[in-house]
């Protein structure tokens, strides 16, 4: 019906899912102009999207979850080891290779009816020390709007297996048009240490931090 609709008319498709738990939809995302992932939002949701698809208000959310593309990475979340990987190619050893696993939309991920420019990332401070991080957004759109800093950290190796990346704060702005605001967060020393590879009741720091 959807691939109909497309063929025949230029009527704009918007897919919303509504849904406890991520469906796979790649077919479908390839044929919608917009995709709105509600998960279970309650009773009002048909005035939320009104709002939303009328330009009342202008959207800001992000994904908590990783959102599958295919059946089998299901289960790859956006916290994982750097060796938790998909395979490419076809046959057997040596004939195939190790490489990240796709996915629909990546945790974190999310649009809106603006764009944000992001610009002069500072950091300071060493290993057993807290971590300061500060970074400017700017509103580069046509809407005023919100914007959901996220601030990562990742290691490619360590002692241990390190996580692919880790979500280490966060911050929710409302930006006007050309409004430009600077974001600083500090982690701390405490929050980047992790177990150690010959005591899983030691946590130490990276060396290379």
């Amino acid at each position: 019906l959807v691939k109909a609709i497309k063929a025949k008319t230029d009527a704009k498709i918007v897919l919303v899912y509504f849904g406890g738990r991520p469906r796979l939809l790649e077919e479908m995302v390839e044929q919608a102009d917009a995709v709105v992932v509600g998960f279970l939002p309650g009773p009002s949701s048909g005035q939320a999207l009104a709002d939303i698809f009328s330009g009342k208000v202008n959207p800001n959310g992000r994904l908590p979850i990783t959102y599958p593309r295919y059946d089998d990475s299901g289960g790859i979340p956006y916290f994982r080891a750097v060796s938790d990987q998909c395979t490419s190619g076809s046959g057997t050893l040596p004939h195939w290779e190790s490489v990240p696993c796709e996915v629909q939309w990546p945790f974190g991920h999310g649009l809106s009816y603006t764009t944000y420019k992001y610009s002069d990332l500072v950091v300071s401070g060493g290993r057993g020390e807290d971590l300061i991080v500060s970074v400017k957004v700017k509103n580069t759109g046509l809407f005023a709007g919100s914007e959901t800093v996220m601030f990562f950290t990742f290691d490619m190796y360590r002692s241990t297996t390190p996580e692919y990346k880790r979500l280490r704060a966060f911050e929710k702005i409302h930006l006007e048009v050309g409004q430009e605001e600077t974001v600083t967060k500090t982690v701390p020393a405490d929050d980047l240490k992790f177990i150690g590879p010959h005591d899983d009741k030691h946590y130490i720091s990276d060396p290379q931090l």
